[in-house]
């Protein structure tokens, strides 16, 4: 008899802006979900950006994303690609709202 675990991993989006007065908004999603039965990798990117707004004050703002992956090459580079994407879409929505 075989014993075959499924577990659910998440991909999880995470985005914070930190102002000037030490305030901060941050959002978290769920960008994807996915029933497995294998050991997956957890393949993420974080990236952030301090922003001068003027009158030597800044914005400080963080994107970051994790998601399942299998292991082989091609599947650890799509995933990175994705978040590095998903990142970069919120980086620029940001960046918009800023202005």
């Amino acid at each position: 008899m075989s014993v075959t675990i499924i577990s659910k991993a998440k991909a999880v989006g995470k985005s914070s802006v930190e102002y000037p007065d030490g305030t901060k908004d941050e959002t978290t999603e769920v960008v994807d979900e996915v029933v497995v039965d294998k050991p997956m990798a957890n393949v993420g990117l974080k990236v952030g950006m301090t922003k001068n707004i003027g009158e030597f004050e800044s914005v400080r703002f963080d994107v970051s994303l994790y998601m399942p992956s299998d292991t082989d090459k091609e599947s650890l580079d799509r995933t990175f690609k994705r978040c590095d994407k998903w990142c970069e879409k919120k980086m620029k929505k940001i960046l918009k709202e800023l202005e």
